[in-house]
């Protein structure tokens, strides 16, 4: 009667059993620790590309210009302004050809101190105030897209651009 189960067969039986079960499970969780190891490593080196890639648009939308110009009309008004970054932030009312018409405002940043000086020294006087356009840039580089790189007065009827002295 060898197909008869005795009690001493059943738990060699379970015994045996129970070491499969502990041999599964210890495989499943070596195997579930490498599959997290991996899925970590790879958020990492995602979260790190992600950031490489965000600083590079950064640097390169605040030393690259998007558009240059020149704007002629009377600055109104310049502020140093902000909570965390302070910025030099300005309104220009721009010089119009035609006199019945709504004035329209130029807003500013200026980066660079001597230029706030220099559009101090000229505040109500008709002026030149060349800038830069730069899109996409976080507001603590400066409330608006245009910083302005220099200052000159504007030229008169009859006098010649200065810039071009």
């Amino acid at each position: 009667m060898s197909d008869f189960i005795t009690p001493e067969n059943r738990s060699v039986t379970t015994v045996r059993y129970h070491d499969l079960m502990k041999q599964t499970l210890d495989t499943a969780s070596l195997t579930l620790r490498r599959w997290t190891a991996k899925l970590v490593r790879t958020l990492l080196w995602l979260g790190m590309a992600a950031l490489v890639l965000v600083v590079a648009y950064f640097f390169a939308a605040y030393h690259y210009a998007y558009s240059r110009g020149e704007s002629v009309g009377y600055v109104q008004k310049i502020s140093n302004k902000g909570w965390v970054c302070k910025t030099w932030e300005g309104e220009q009312v721009r010089a119009l050809a035609t006199v019945p018409a709504v004035p329209e405002k130029f807003t500013f940043t200026v980066r660079d101190a001597a230029v706030v000086d220099q559009i101090n020294t000229h505040i109500g006087q008709k002026v030149v105030l060349e800038y830069a356009q730069h899109k996409g840039l976080p507001t603590c580089f400066g409330d608006t897209e245009h910083f302005v790189t220099a200052v000159r007065p504007a030229p008169t009827a009859g006098e010649p651009d200065q810039a071009t002295k």
